[in-house]
């Protein structure tokens, strides 16, 4: 059965408790649909032009403004602004229009150019599109409201790009029957790196072994749950930039007795495949360890 190395258990008192307050408050953004939500170009000598969809989704016009910052992700793979520089791609970005009033269940296209002021580096360039719902000046009703953000991620390379990524190690911890597999991942390639492919949880007497068994591809967007296992879904997209080291964690979705379970993964890492099969525990004190 193929492991990796296990996470130092200190290190991950936060995650522990991040999976115990996971999914009692909903975030609260603008009624809003958007497309696409990453764009990736590749720059050349000329312009490159693309366009963004956007649609009110809600039940009352829906005021927007637009703008574009340079971006990183902080330590808990929340998106971050950071002050631009001469390289970075929101420095090149021209949009129209930067402001627009959608009534309900109308559609409009919001485009944008990259137009380098300068030879840009090889290797990638971001940027992040912000739509930000404008609030009223006088709302109907006099009470709180939470006025939405939504941020359309934008990648430009220039040149071969490389997406190398090392899984350092793998944990899953437990906390009040909730369990979370937690990703320690590097990014080492010139261009970030994510994971994609799909995940099955098995009680571990029913794991017919990775010679035998792969996550059965989706049906209807969702991840089919082969006989015996508890479940089976996408892993999470989430990017790790170039030259940065995060940990990403996946919520696993059903509560889990107390017993011996294997996490068994199939997809890609960057460039790389990443196959595995962990074998983990859930203890009856709702702790966390590994055989």
């Amino acid at each position: 059965m193929k492991r990796t190395a296990h996470c130092s258990l200190p290190e991950l008192i936060a995650t522990l408790a991040a999976i115990a307050l996971a999914g009692r408050a909903a975030a609260q953004t603008a009624s809003i649909g958007i497309s696409p939500l990453r764009i990736e170009v590749a720059l050349g000598s000329r312009p490159v032009a693309e366009a963004i969809q956007i649609m009110n989704l809600g039940t009352a016009p829906i005021e927007l403004s637009v703008s574009v910052s340079n971006w990183i992700l902080d330590e808990a793979n929340q998106v971050q602004a950071v002050a631009p520089t001469e390289q970075s791609l929101d420095q090149w970005i021209v949009i129209s229009p930067l402001r627009l009033t959608l009534p309900p269940g109308r559609l409009q296209t919001v485009r944008f150019t990259v137009r380098p002021k300068v030879k840009p580096q090889d290797g990638e360039h971001r940027a992040m599109i912000f739509f930000d719902e404008v609030p009223e000046a006088e709302p109907a009703v006099q009470n709180t409201r939470v006025v939405g953000r939504v941020g359309v991620a934008v990648y430009a390379h220039v040149g071969e790009v490389t997406r190398r990524a090392v899984l350092n190690c793998l944990e899953v911890v437990t906390a009040r029957r909730a369990a979370a597999a937690v990703f320690d991942i590097s990014s080492e390639g010139s261009a970030h790196a994510r994971m994609s492919g799909r995940y099955v949880v098995w009680p571990a007497a029913r794991f017919p072994g990775l010679s035998e068994t792969a996550p059965p591809p989706p049906v209807g967007g969702n991840s089919v749950v082969p006989e015996g296992a508890i479940e089976a879904a996408e892993l999470p997209p989430t990017p790790v930039l170039p030259g940065f080291r995060r940990r990403i964690v996946m919520r696993l979705a059903h509560e889990l007795e107390p017993g011996d379970y294997v996490l068994d993964v199939e997809g890609q890492l960057g460039e790389q495949p990443l196959r595995l099969a962990y074998p983990f525990v859930v203890p009856p004190e709702g702790g966390a360890r590994t055989p």
